[in-house]
This record gives C-alpha cells, sequence and structure tokens, in this order.
C-alpha cells in the first residue's frame, strides 16, 4: 500500500503541476490541443493529459542521470514554496469579501457513507494535502536522538502546514466563492479573477518549479523502496539492478515512472486524491492497530523513547477515524482499492512469500 501511495501521489503532484502550466500559458494564449488537453472523457474531447505524461518523462530521466542534485534543489526551493504562500496571503488579504464566507457549511456534515458533499466528503479529499508527513521517519538513521526527535519533527510538520492551509483557505474562499473553485490551479485562479496577474504568474512559476522537484524526490524514494523489497526477496530481482552510471535503481525507477505517467494522464486529479486517500488511510489503521499490539506484546517502551500517549485510546480512534474518511469515497474509489490489494496480495504470496530473505 506504501508503494501505491507514493506512486499515486507522483502522478497528483504531476497532474498539479500540469495545471498550473496550462494556467500560465493560458495568460499568453497558448494551449494544447483538445484531445491532449485532458484526462480520458471522450465526451468532452479529451482523451490523454499529455503534460504530466511530458514531465513525467523528464522526471524519470532526470532521476536516472543525477537524482541526488535535484534532491539539493529542492531543498533550497522551500524558501520560494513560503514566500509564494506569503504573497498569496498578504496580497489577497486585502481583497476578502465577509459575504463569501456566509451560509457557513451549506451542505452540513455530510452523510456516514457514499457522501459526495458536506464536511465529510470534503475532509476525506482534502487528506490528500497532509500526505507525506511520514516521510520524515525514512530519515531515521541521519537523525540524532531519532526516539524523540523524530515524532516531534512529524508533529511540528504536521502543526505548520495546518496552520499555512487555514489561512491559505480562509484568503483564497474570502476571494473568490466557493462554487467557482473547481479549478486545479485555484490560488492562482483567484489571484487572475481580481487582476493582479503578476501575483498568479508568481504563483504558478513557483508551483512548476518546485512540483517538478517534488515529483523527482518522490520518484527518487520509490524507486528506493522497490530497491529495498526487490533486494529483500518480496519483489522480482530485475528491480534491484543499479544504473552503472549513477548508481540508481534503474528498472524500479523506469516502472515509478511509467506506472505515474498513465496514471497522471489517464485519470483526473480528484480520482487519484481519492484513490491515494484510501490507500494511505487503511496502512495507518494498520500502523494504529500495530501501535496496540506492540503495546501488548513490548510492555511500555524504555526510557528516553517515544511513547505514544493515551495507548489504545488514541489508536482506536485514529481507526475510526480513518474508517469514517474511508467510507465517503465512491464505490468505483473502493474497487479500485480493491483490485491494488488483490493485486499486491497475489505478487506477495505467488513471489514474495516464497522468496522473501526476512524468513531466513
Amino acid at each position: 500500500m506504501t508503494i501505491m501511495e507514493f506512486m499515486t501521489a507522483v502522478s497528483g503532484v504531476a497532474s498539479g503541476w500540469a495545471a498550473y502550466f496550462k494556467g500560465l500559458l493560458s495568460n499568453y494564449s497558448i494551449s494544447m490541443p483538445q484531445a491532449l488537453n485532458g484526462t480520458f472523457n471522450p465526451e468532452q474531447g479529451t482523451y490523454i493529459d499529455l503534460l504530466p505524461i511530458l514531465v513525467l518523462t523528464l522526471v524519470t530521466g532526470l532521476v536516472l542521470l543525477n537524482s541526488k542534485a535535484a534532491l539539493r534543489f529542492n531543498s533550497l526551493l522551500v524558501i520560494l514554496k513560503f514566500s509564494a504562500l506569503a504573497l498569496f496571503i498578504l496580497v489577497g488579504i486585502w481583497y476578502i469579501k465577509p459575504e463569501n464566507w456566509s451560509n457557513f457549511a451549506p451542505f452540513g456534515f455530510g452523510q456516514i457513507y457514499g457522501g459526495s458533499t458536506g464536511i465529510m466528503a470534503g475532509a476525506s479529499l482534502m487528506f490528500f494535502g497532509f500526505l507525506g508527513f511520514e516521510s520524515i521517519s525514512m530519515a531515521v538513521d541521519e537523525i540524532q536522538n531519532p526516539q524523540k526527535n523524530v515524532p516531534r519533527g512529524i508533529v511540528l510538520s504536521l502543526t505548520i502546514v495546518t496552520i499555512l492551509y487555514a489561512l491559505v483557505t480562509l484568503v483564497l474562499t474570502g476571494i473568490v466563492h466557493y462554487s467557482q473553485l473547481n479549478v486545479d490551479d485555484a490560488v492562482a485562479f483567484s489571484l487572475r479573477s481580481i487582476g493582479i496577474g503578476w501575483a498568479a504568474n508568481y504563483v504558478s512559476l513557483v508551483a512548476i518549479l518546485t512540483l517538478i522537484t517534488v515529483c523527482i524526490s518522490m520518484t527518487y524514494a520509490l524507486s528506493r523502496m522497490i530497491y529495498s523489497l526487490a533486494r529483500d526477496g518480496l519483489l522480482p530481482r530485475s528491480f534491484k539492478q543499479l544504473s552503472k552510471t549513477s548508481r540508481v535503481p534503474k528498472n524500479a525507477t523506469i516502472l515509478t515512472g511509467v506506472a505515474s505517467a498513465i496514471a497522471a494522464g489517464v485519470f483526473p486529479l480528484a480520482s487519484i486524491a481519492a484513490f491515494l486517500n484510501i490507500c494511505t488511510l487503511a496502512y495507518l489503521i494498520l500502523l494504529a492497530y500495530g501501535i496496540i499490539k506492540l503495546r501488548k506484546d513490548k510492555g511500555m517502551p524504555k526510557e528516553g523513547e517515544f511513547k505514544t500517549p493515551l495507548v489504545p485510546l488514541l489508536p482506536i480512534l485514529s481507526i475510526l477515524i480513518c474508517l469514517s474518511f474511508m467510507l465517503q469515497y465512491s464505490v468505483e474509489t473502493w474497487i479500485a482499492f480493491g483490485i491494488a490489494l488483490v493485486v499486491g496480495l497475489v505478487i506477495y504470496f505467488t513471489y514474495g512469500y516464497r522468496h522473501s530473505t526476512l524468513s531466513e
């Protein structure tokens, strides 16, 4: 499920990149041919979204050639990302119309399951924006005192992201009524709607630059994950083949690029986000259950180690919240999740179980 999360996340980021790039091009009256300008929807005359496929082809090539340089560049762009968000908040706050906030939550809390409107349906989709916080734990070998600093880093990152999302959302919905925000480049769109084209162009340019590096870092991380699983025997040995020049997992990187490009070119961003969310929520449920079982089998953590508070109450609450979000997704999303789960189980029991070195 973690592989599916990262692979779908790469597709989602590439789709977001394409949306901002198209928005920037539209300022100069440049557009793609209709058939190549959207995901598969023959009724609207669109068959494939070419831009995310092209950018993921470029990203795959960069990862194969020299991914570490791009990863270092990504760290430098963090300041640029914050500057774009700060610019939007500081500029947009002067154009807020309080009447846009009237009739708060017009669709109510939503349904218990299968909801398409309401707070629960919106929250289950917006969960997409918080994904990636667990990536901090992947750097555990490079962190001093990881038992304390990794949990602190995760909590701090989630706190900062939540505050930024709240501020951006307040300004965004204050500038433009929510009914007009069914677009992929909402921040830039809102700035263009109030006639501040230069700020919209800056936000789009920053998004274009930073989202590419996000694709690079996630492609690199996923290829390493597939490589590790292949090395442990859970996936075919061909995926642990390294490039002779850059020492990058060659076949794992190509698989990541091809699968992500196909998904980004064929499926709309909302569908990608829903599938990504349901996969992530499923493995978060497993993690919460693992905490309960670990506490039962191993007892309390040692002195100085991180201790999850309120066990088993907090993990049980986490499981219930994750399940409530999962129930919001459509039947199509559940079918896709079921297919992915079956494919994963088939790969494990037909290959991974017999070849795994972990049991030795």
